[in-house]
């Protein structure tokens, strides 16, 4: 039945009969509706009761089965009040840092099993149905009793109801039950307790349970009654028509007596309780009831289930497949009811019929035909199966979580990527969870880029859990695509199987490998692998798989005994295994590990093991190739076969053989040189080998077929060794000479030296060979790049050695710099030159010199003279260099075997050097080499991809005679964006921009004065930084200065001599606070201009300090520009950053009634605006001091980091608190602003009866408060408020609100103001209950509840005498501190009372005046004592009031977030507190406590905290702190959302480059959203990127479906008109037009954006001119009637023309003539007779 229409009738039939029904809220019998609705979704709407049975109990809610085939959910929080004090003890009592919510309540005593039983029936009430993100619909119920009983009242509670409540305490003869109901309490008896708790199998009742009692009897005028809980006794209590039950308080499980008045196919309606009607569904029709709304509709229900309460919970099994269902009934357009057994029925929704979208069942589908169904869910309520006949879910494997076993493989897609992991999609109704541990074999750093939402993944299963829901997947590939066995249980596993598992623990003994469901096993550390492991923590870590063996299983215990050696390995490993000789053999690869190879033999199938040092002869290629092992996520055999071919044996260990690939043994072996046996050896042979051992004594040297020398510590070196370690590491290759054979105990000794080898070998042949091992060593580095290209794809193609690559600096870290190179790739670069100093975020040039084969990086350089040359000719010198001849070679890196240098001599071309000499391996020969040295070297082999050149000696200082206080004619070579490189005979130095001038004008830049070649005079000032003694790295700075060529060379040399640190501390300290120095824009942002003082001192200029020009303020980026000097003023030196001011002296003050600027910080709707000052002074603007004209919300004519224009009004002696005005007539932003509402600086200036308007400042239960003015506040009192009875009037009157109100009575002495709201006395219209408003003069006050406003007089007449209406003394509001309206209380304008002669004898006194009225005491008397109550009520409420709006100290605020724990609101006006007073860290704090204290189920709430968070960053923070902080809140929200939010950022700082950036990663990321594409060509728009935005447009096209094209075409052409090109936007809108012309809508917005296009006035007739850019504002009117009178000749539809002849009509009315006018009313006539003359 539809409220509003029956409800009118009902009215209406009461007056013409008296037989009708007298309810005003029932229908008659002619109005009942005669449809029977089926009950879909739709019905369930916010607010229905609804009765349903439980079907699952889970930690955290209740499933609930509902009528219509339908679950709902009931939150653990919408139990009860009193189940939610009892959670939130207990979560308060728990360490919950990091845990899940379910986890945590899982374990606490709270359980819903001991309140709740599947199968029982409970009343509920819908709150919201959800769509969540997969645009299911979910339905959220509350059983609360709060919302329960909310229309119920104590005065109408009779005996018989049924009314929901919960247990609130045990007494000693009873329990108290709670109905959370106004002055309504329950008590029921002991003894029905306890047998209550027996039937629900519980010692006793628990506190918190919820019970639905049935009213026994009535006590203490509705205050008390004694309740039952008897499960009979409340199911057969009948509703009768002595309770005067209305439609609200009408609740679902009703038990009613109900008479047929009319029955049709779909079901029947029935009548009840003398007045209600509502309707049975078929599915319901059986015996009698549950209630359903909709639009005041009542569903019954006549199942046995819900009358009798014979619930069966045994359901056929969800999944179960139905073979011959049949069709029983067939609901058009809804589902089929078909027959499954004997018992049992079930329903098969229209959507589920098919697996294609059908509207209607075809012939398939008849009555009786059978079909097979599959089985997904039960309706208890309905006592029907839920069935689906699509054959996609059919032919599903698994249905529910109990069909998933661990071990299985599945298909899923991702619904999101979470911190902890990815969320998966199984099927409609699995989801999984596949942690971080387990997304890959390897840690990934950056999972966002493979794993894309909406993707297919492929999954192993590793544990299910049926009952909770929890399913855990993997996404290794290595268990994914494991061909060993699965184990899943300790019952089947075999000894000798192998499995692969993960690594779930390493420990100092060993480490616990995880299988699937949670199976594990030890691996004891000596069983780790092939060598013997120290330490496994450092060769293991957690997540890593491994291929595991069973050795022994303990099935009773759960034990495991596992290893890491295959059976093959364990059996092939034998003590008694022999080593012979060396041989050349091949291996296939088992294991990598951080210590080596686990290898196998392909001739002998013995295992075997290479060493890491065996990998080569050459550190550098051990190092890349062990992390190329390591890291391969598939094994490439191909690769691996290339790498591990042709290795030679070179002993053995207790357990394998040890195998090796340096190149030098190989060679050996092959070549037949190897000495086999100890007999062979003679003294002085030469030999190679590696060092085996170091020791105090010297090194042991291991040569192949096992022989081992030792070499003295003496003859290791040509130099003094004192530790064999320092200069040799194990697995060293050597060239060692025997110097010394013992015979007799078969030990010889050998020599290092590296003049004992040139002695025996030559030099020129010794220097032969070492080209030879160079080469060696540059062919296997190219076959590991060759590795590296096909399996990682590094060196990237196209980044060749010599090329120029541009990139953008990273960090710096020293004179190491990261740089990102265009393509993505990492590089690093070593700065050796100069003092030049660059800028993080920065682009640069570079020339690319070598490949990081352990890191995967690019090595650059960064040397002004590397990058002079293009690539063509840089690899031309190539032609031009000839071998064996010297030049000048300067190194730009050192590596451990190679050294990259320049030669200069040939425009800085790249050439190779080895490290070592001759192949002498000692470590201390590679510390004489620095970068930036030079040095004469020969060049010995030259080929087009290659120079290789051999060090000689190092050349000494180019510049001898270069010392500090010299004076040179330089000329300017390079000009970089903060200094200049300028040359002097053989030097560079560096002129810093401080360097430069002494006194230079405001906003000028010393560096616009140099060019390059100009000729300047410098004087050095600085060599080196106190390490370059021998010259090398040497940097030379200098100075322009005039006032530098004054100075002595003593003092220049004293301060040269001084560190870095030590020159910075001096300058620091010379800089006092109130002195004026020159500083240089070094950068804007935030807000804030970053100066540079000198070359390593940094200073900082607020925003407000920059000029007292507030469009300057608005604008700091183009006003103050990089480089330009400025005259500062000096505020505070913290010793480490200054504080400048380029407008306001250090001794600045302000002044009561000077005008400053100013920038907003905060807005708070109930106060006003908190602005920023300068000098670091913050103001509050009230309310009624933002504006001349008082507006509603009036805040919103602010935004955050708006600068405006303040005036001083008030100042306390502090400082600590400055009143400002916002007011145009105060600020004089205006010539002559107008003022609206005046404002009052005296009460002497208001008029008894003048109307005035006002914010409300406070409302308490007495009156409410108005401001007036910053210090004026004026009341309200109750009877004063309104001229009809408002019942709720606290509710309705909100801080904040903009009322008009009339003074009434003003008291000069004591400063009181009394207001009016009554219509009668401000003249406003009173607007009637019906529309729930009341209009108080020009303002209008929002009633949302349907409560009847009653008038009641102020005074009644009681025997013809009138007497005042009176108010209990209860309902004051008294305090202890009995304030008084005396003078000597100072009330001040924040609201704060002042009175310290208040004490506890004056409130005595206060409490002992205020007596009670007797009726002896005369009237006066009486009135007298009224006026003094009133008076003092005023006084404290407003006390209150002010000081309730007053949050000053963290404490208060943190009292306002536990209040409101979910409201984001309070947490954004914490943060805020906190940047007031520039705590940045703890503003940061409270954000982090908000993100864990706000529900997750608040979105909007935590997003408005991330927003916040990214904002703070964005003004306060780096760029890498915005961007940690924007990718967490990706992470955590919709990762749309907050890329928007973040642009929004960007754009309101100005900061567009950055914003560019993020548009393309957006759409990139999000390239199907229209949003995206449109709001990125709008932001080109408005950056003038015209040309930019049309390419975009184009793209947009490419990648947006179809149906969206429309729609960003058209957006287009309106930015066209807006932005771009006028004619281009007509010349969008023909072309669409001419596709669609029958779009009205189209030429709708055409016709708009062609005439605000511009002024169309300026002409009324037009003539046929081509419209172009030029005259297009001119020939506006023209092209505007030639487009109606195109768009009205469109064949188009009576509606669309009748709406452009309007439109048409309008633009002649405003812009036309009547000839013109005339026409197009000659148009319509002719149209309509056209149709006419087609009619007929």
């Amino acid at each position: 039945i539809n409220s509003n229409e029956s409800v009118k009738k009902a009215k209406k039939a009461k007056q013409n009969s008296s037989t009708k029904a007298k309810r005003k809220d029932l229908p008659t019998n002619e109005e009942i509706v005669t449809n029977v609705d089926s009950i879909t979704i739709s019905t369930y709407k916010h607010g229905v009761s609804v009765l349903g049975i439980i079907k699952e109990i889970n930690p955290l809610d209740l499933a609930i089965s509902l009528p219509g085939l339908l679950t709902g959910y009931i939150h653990i929080s919408q139990i009860s009040d009193k189940v939610s004090q009892l959670l939130t003890k207990q979560l308060k009592s728990e360490d919950v840092a990091g845990e899940e919510e379910e986890d945590l309540i899982s374990r606490m005593d709270l359980d819903l099993n001991s309140f709740f039983q599947i199968g029982e029936m409970i009343r509920c009430i819908v709150d919201e149905v959800q769509v969540t993100k997969n645009k299911h619909k979910r339905i959220k119920l509350t059983m609360d009793p709060k919302i329960m009983n909310a229309k119920f009242k104590a005065s109408k509670i009779q005996a018989g109801m049924i009314l929901s409540g919960y247990i609130t305490s045990i007494e000693d003869h009873g329990y108290i039950v709670s109905f959370d109901i106004e002055n309504l309490v329950g008590f029921l008896s002991q003894q029905e307790g306890l047998e209550y708790a027996k039937t629900r199998e519980l010692d006793d009742l628990l506190i918190g349970l919820p019970v639905n009692c049935i009213v026994r009897n009535v006590k203490d005028n509705g205050r008390l009654i004694s309740v039952g809980v008897s499960s009979k006794e409340v199911l057969e209590a009948k509703a009768h028509e002595g309770m005067r039950l209305t439609y609200d308080t009408l609740q679902a499980g009703l038990y009613v007596n109900a008479t047929v008045t009319k029955i049709n196919p779909k079901g029947a309606q029935l009548a009840f309780l003398g007045g209600f009607y509502g309707s049975v569904t078929a599915d319901h029709f059986g015996q009698t009831e549950s209630l359903m709304e909709r639009s005041k509709k009542i569903g019954l229900s006549l199942l046995n289930t819900i009358i009798n309460y014979q619930v069966d919970v045994t359901q056929p099994e969800i999944g179960q497949i139905i073979e011959d269902a049949a069709i029983i009934r067939i609901d058009k357009g809804i589902g089929l009811l078909v027959q499954l057994n004997s018992k049992l029925k079930g329903y098969v929704h229209i959507s589920r019929a098919s697996d294609k979208h059908i509207d209607k069942f075809g012939k398939q589908y008849k009555l009786g035909s059978k079909h097979r169904c599959r089985v997904i869910g039960n309706s208890l309520i309905d006592e029907l199966a839920i069935l689906t006949m699509q054959e996609s879910v059919l032919e599903q494997q698994f249905v529910n979580y109990s069909d998933i076993k661990p071990g299985n493989l599945v298909m899923g897609k991702i619904i999101s990527l979470e911190d902890f992991g990815i969320l998966i999609q199984i099927t409609d109704h699995i989801k999984a969870l596949c942690p971080r541990l387990h997304m890959s074999d390897i840690t990934l750093k950056h999972p966002e880029k493979k794993f894309k939402e909406g993707n297919k993944i492929k999954c192993r299963v590793l544990t299910v859990n049926a009952k909770r829901k929890r399913l855990i997947l993997t996404h290794k590939k290595s268990m994914i695509q494991s061909p060993h066995v699965i184990i899943t249980s300790y019952e089947d596993i075999q000894d000798n199987v192998a499995a692969h598992g993960f690594i779930s623990s390493v420990r100092s003994n060993g480490c616990i490998v995880t299988f699937y469901n949670n199976i594990r096993g030890f691996v004891h550390k000596r069983n780790l692998s092939t060598q013997y492991i120290e330490n496994p923590e450092t060769v293991f870590f957690v997540g890593q798989v491994v291929l595991s063996y069973v050795l022994s299983s303990d099935k009773a215990n759960k034990k495991l005994n596992l290893s890491l050696k295959s059976p093959e390995i364990t059996s092939s490993s034998s003590s008694n295994l022999k080593f012979n000789q060396s041989k050349i053999v091949d291996v296939n690869l088992f294991r990598a590990s951080a210590e080596g190879l686990d290898v196998l033999m392909k001739q002998s199938g013995l295992a075997a093991s290479i060493p890491v040092y065996h990998l080569s002869d050459f550190q550098s290629n051990c190092e890349a190739l062990i992390k190329f092992f390591l890291l391969q996520e598939m094994v490439n055999k191909e690769v691996n076969s290339k790498l591990l071919k042709q290795l030679v044996t070179v002993g053995k260990t207790k357990s394998s053989v040890i195998v090796s690939r340096k190149q030098s043994f190989v060679d050996t072996v092959l070549n037949n040189s190897a000495i086999q046996n100890f007999d062979q050896l003679q003294v002085g042979l030469i030999m190679k080998g590696f060092i085996k051992l170091t020791m105090d004594y010297g090194c042991f040297v291991e040569f192949p077929n096992g022989l081992v020398g030792l070499a003295p510590i003496g003859l290791l070196s040509d130099g003094f060794v004192d530790d064999a370690s320092a200069c040799y590491s194990i697995g060293s290759s050597v060239i060692a000479k025997v110097t010394d054979i013992e015979y007799e105990r078969k030990r010889f000794l050998v020599s290092l030296r590296l003049s004992d080898y040139l002695k025996s070998k030559g030099k020129d042949d010794a220097k032969t060979e070492t080209l030879r091992i160079f080469d060696q060593y540059l062919d296997e580095r190219n076959t590991i790049i060759q590795a590296l290209e096909s399996v990682y794809d590094f060196p990237p193609s196209g980044i060749l050695i010599g090329e120029l690559v541009t990139g953008m600096i990273e960090s710096i870290d020293g004179k190491h710099v990261s740089l990102l190179l265009k393509k993505g790739q990492k590089a690093t670069a070593v700065i050796n030159f100069g003092d030049i100093n660059f800028v993080e975020n920065s682009s640069v040039t570079a020339r690319v010199i070598d490949y990081d084969l352990v890191s995967r990086t690019i090595c650059v350089s960064l040397h002004p003279d590397m990058i002079h040359y293009g690539s063509k000719q840089f690899f031309k010198m190539h032609k031009q260099i000839k071998a064996h001849t010297n030049t000048t070679a300067i190194i730009e890196l050192v590596t451990c075997d190679h050294i990259v240098c320049r030669l200069p001599d040939y425009k800085n071309v790249i050439a190779l050097a080895p490290t070592a000499q001759y192949w002498s391996n000692a470590k201390k020969v590679r510390r004489n080499y620095i970068v930036g040295s030079r040095f004469t070297a020969t060049i010995e082999r030259v080929t087009m991809t290659k120079i290789i050149v051999h060090l000689l000696k190092e050349i000494a200082d180019e510049s001898p005679g270069v010392s500090v206080g010299q004076v040179f004619d330089a000329k300017v070579e390079i000009i970089r964006q903060f200094y200049a490189v300028v040359k002097f005979g053989n030097s560079y130095g560096t002129v810093h921009i401080t360097e430069i001038v002494d006194e230079i004008e405001d906003g000028e830049s010393p560096l616009a004065s140099l060019s390059l070649g100009r000729s300047i005079k410098v004087r050095i000032i600085n060599i080196g930084n106190g390490k370059s003694k021998t010259g090398k790295g040497i940097k030379i700075e200098c100075s322009a200065k005039p006032s530098v060529f004054q100075l002595s060379t003593t003092v220049l040399e004293a301060k040269a001599k001084e560190t870095d640190e030590d020159r910075n501390k001096s300058i620091l300290q010379s800089i006092k606070p109130g002195d004026r120095i020159v500083a240089y824009v070094h950068s804007v942002r935030s807000f804030c201009i970053h100066v540079l003082i000198s070359r390593n001192i940094k200073g900082k200029i607020f925003g407000l300090h920059a000029s007292k020009d507030e469009n300057v303020l608005r604008d700091l980026s183009n006003h103050f520009k990089v480089c330009q000097a400025y005259r500062c003023y000096v505020l505070h030196n913290s010793g480490d950053t200054v504080d400048l001011s380029i407008a306001y002296p250090y001794d600045s003050e302000f002044d009561v009634g000077c005008i400053v600027p100013g920038r907003i910080i905060n807005l708070v709707y109930k106060l006003g605006a908190v602005v920023q000052l300068p000098l670091r002074r913050c103001g509050v603007a009230s309310l009624t001091n933002i504006s001349d004209e008082y507006k509603e919300d009036i805040t919103t004519m602010l935004s955050a980091k708006q600068i405006v224009r303040c005036c001083i009004l008030k100042i306390s002696s502090d400082y600590k608190k400055i009143d400002v005005s916002l007011r145009a007539s105060r600020t004089k932003n205006e010539l002559h602003p107008k003022v609206v509402d005046k404002e009052i600086k005296d009460i002497k200036e208001i008029v008894n009866g003048e109307i005035l308007r006002g914010y409300i400042k406070g409302v308490s239960k007495k009156g409410v408060f108005v401001a007036l003015s910053n210090t004026i506040t004026g009341r309200i009192k109750i009877k004063n408020l309104s001229d009809k009875f408002i019942e709720d009037w606290v509710s309705k009157f909100k801080d904040g609100m903009l009322v008009t109100t009339k003074v009434i009575g003003i008291d000069l002495e004591t400063q009181h103001i009394e207001l009016s709201l009554k219509e009668s006395a401000v003249k406003g219209v009173l607007i009637r209950n019906e529309k729930s408003t009341i209009k108080v003069g020009a303002d209008e006050v929002i009633i949302n509840d349907d409560s009847d406003l009653e008038s009641v007089d102020e005074e009644k007449e009681t025997n013809g005498v009138k007497r005042k209406r009176s108010i209990p003394d209860e309902s004051r509001l008294m305090l202890p501190s009995g304030f008084q309206w005396s003078s000597e209380t100072e009330l001040h304008s924040d609201g704060n009372i002042n009175d310290p002669n208040i004490t506890d004898e004056n409130q005595s006194d206060t409490d002992d005046s205020i007596e009670v009225l007797s009726k002896t005491q005369s009237k006066r008397r009486r009135r007298a004592i009224d006026k003094a109550e009133e008076e003092e009520i005023y006084r404290t409420e407003l006390a209150l009031v002010n000081n309730g709006n007053a949050l000053e100290t963290p404490d208060d605020f943190d009292r306002l977030v536990v209040s409101n724990p979910d409201d984001s609101s309070a947490w954004l006006q914490y943060m805020a507190y906190y940047l007031q007073t520039a705590e940045i860290d703890k503003s940061r704090d409270v954000a982090e406590r908000a993100l864990k204290t706000i529900s997750f189920r608040e979105s909007e709430h935590l997003l408005n905290i991330w927003i916040a968070m990214m904002n703070l960053e964005n003004l306060y923070g780096t760029q890498e702190s915005l961007l940690k902080v924007f990718e967490r809140a990706v992470q955590r929200n919709n990762p749309k959302d907050v890329f928007f939010q973040l642009s929004r950022i960007y754009i309101r700082s100005d900061k567009h480059d950055l914003a560019d950036k993020l548009f393309q990663n957006m759409i990139k990321r999000f390239n199907t959203s229209k949003k995206v594409w449109i709001r990125y060509g709008q932001f080109l728009f408005e950056c003038n990127k015209v040309d930019g935005a049309r390419k975009i447009l184009q793209r947009s096209l490419k990648s947006l479906p179809k149906r969206k094209h429309l729609d960003i075409i058209i957006k287009f052409a309106q930015f066209e008109f807006k932005y771009g090109d006028h004619a281009r936007g007509c010349t969008i809108f023909e072309s669409v037009l001419s596709n669609y012309p029958k779009r009205t809508d189209l030429w709708s917005v055409y016709i708009d954006m062609v005439i605000k296009d511009g002024d169309i006035d300026q002409v009324r007739e037009g003539s046929n001119v081509k419209v172009t850019n030029s005259n297009f504002g001119f020939q506006r009117s023209l092209y505007c009637r030639k487009i109606f009178e195109k768009s009205v000749k469109i064949n188009l539809s009576s509606k669309k023309i009748k709406f452009l002849f309007k439109r048409y009509m309008e633009f002649e009315s405003k812009y036309g003539n009547e000839e013109s006018i005339e026409h197009v009313k000659q148009m319509a006539v002719d149209y309509v007779s056209s149709q006419i003359d087609k009619t007929n």
